[in-house]
């Protein structure tokens, strides 16, 4: 899925308010990078090398088909994780988002390990 402009969707309004809406696919990409900065264990390859300024768009990919969004999402994840729980949790916090904040659904949520980032510093002892 490599870089593209962003395709606008419309979707027509209930019948009692006339009008549309249209989401762009950068939204849609907006909220699964929100989902994986609040997803523990993730990191978003991209914000390492930017040491956390600004969102890494760069690192999702989204293709819309009518109200159906396929994500590509490229992660960082902890040392010490289980990558296959690591990934279903995020699939599971994108997809839940996505349908609660748009009313779209995730077809498919594919994640690429991109990065096995170190573990997580310990807190120092009071």
């Amino acid at each position: 899925m490599g870089k593209q402009e962003p395709r606008v969707v419309v979707a027509t309004a209930p019948e009692d308010g006339g009008g549309t809406l249209s989401i762009s696919e950068t939204v849609l990409a907006e909220i699964a990078v929100t989902e994986a900065a609040a997803t523990d264990g993730v990191a978003l390859p991209h914000e390492a090398d930017r040491k956390g300024k600004g969102m890494a768009l760069e690192d999702v990919g989204v293709q819309l088909e009518g109200r159906e969004a396929v994500f590509e999402v490229h992660i960082g994840v902890r040392h010490g994780l289980r990558m296959p729980e690591v990934a279903d949790a995020l699939r599971q916090r994108i997809a839940d988002a996505v349908r609660a904040k748009t009313g779209y659904t995730a077809r498919a949520v594919n994640i690429i390990v991109e990065r096995v980032l170190p573990p997580a510093p310990e807190p120092a002892a009071p």
